[in-house]
């Protein structure tokens, strides 16, 4: 969802040197691409949720879905 609203590729700023990435995102949790100011706070919201790193905490596909069919 971050790629469509931003344009651009994630990552595309951080050194794409696999096992260094990996550990970034994966491991230390935290690594995110930056949300722009301009998205609306309902999608910046949304996408922060599917990032979240624990699966049962993220949204359903059709949860996302009602939310953006409502926005």
């Amino acid at each position: 969802m971050h790629e469509f609203i931003s344009e651009e590729r994630p990552y595309y700023d951080f050194p794409h040197d696999t096992i260094n990435l990996a550990n970034e995102i994966c491991i230390k949790d935290g690594l995110r691409p930056k949300i722009s100011e301009d998205v609306p706070k309902l999608l910046a919201d949304l996408i922060i949720k599917c990032w979240d790193g624990k699966v049962e905490n993220r949204p359903t596909a059709s949860q996302n879905q009602l939310i953006l069919v409502n926005f």
